[in-house]
């Protein structure tokens, strides 16, 4: 008989460990800007379903899941800045997205674990901008939805980039001091602008 092992994961996690990012530039060449004033955050995947039951299965029902789509829900303080008043560039991007047909009606969005957790997605989508409104002594807030166009793929997030050259075989990490840390081969990477000015940056 095996023994129960009690669970070592005893600290419960904060909502506030997601950040979301958006895309100021274009798919060649992008521009992460952070979206900023969140409140709430809430991702989610919600499948469909398909009845699949045979014969076989002796009148117990059986379902296949045939699509997946992908949301985020999130609340936002409207922020502006305090000289000239205006609004947030990002906060205004998703605003205006909101308001458009066709191609300008997508973003490009990334959200992460600001903790350094495997949970790092991307992907485009269509926004809903939905003003709270309120009383004299509320704040400005927006109900923003994010509605998937196609998949979330995974992205490899870096909180701080450091490059270092050296001429020995053997690095010792103090890995106390970092989280989710890989070495990578310079000519591996795949994102940019990331690769292109590592390259460079390793050329003698």
């Amino acid at each position: 008989m095996s023994t129960l092992v009690e669970p070592a994961e005893t600290e419960t996690a904060l909502a506030r460990r997601y950040r979301l990012e958006l895309d100021m530039g274009t798919t060649a060449a992008p521009v992460w800007a952070i979206v900023p004033g969140v409140q709430e955050f809430d991702p989610s995947v919600e499948p469909t379903t398909q009845k699949s039951a045979t014969y076989e299965d002796e009148g117990w029902d059986d379902n296949t899941v045939t699509e997946l789509a992908w949301t985020i829900e999130t609340t936002l303080l409207h922020r502006c800045h305090p000289e000239t008043k205006a609004f947030n560039p990002a906060q205004e991007k998703l605003r205006l997205a909101g308001e458009s047909f066709g191609a300008a009606s997508a973003v490009h969005v990334r959200w992460y674990d600001r903790e350094g957790r495997d949970e790092a997605y991307e992907g485009r989508a269509l926004v809903q901008w939905d003003p709270d409104g309120g009383a004299t002594d509320d704040l400005d807030s927006i109900g923003v939805t994010l509605t998937g166009k196609g998949a979330k793929p995974q992205h490899l997030h870096f909180d701080f980039r450091y490059l270092f050259r050296t001429t020995v075989d053997l690095v010792e990490l103090q890995e106390e001091e970092v989280t989710a840390y890989s070495w990578q081969f310079a000519d591996m990477l795949t994102a940019e602008p990331l690769r292109s000015r590592v390259m460079a940056a390793a050329r003698p």
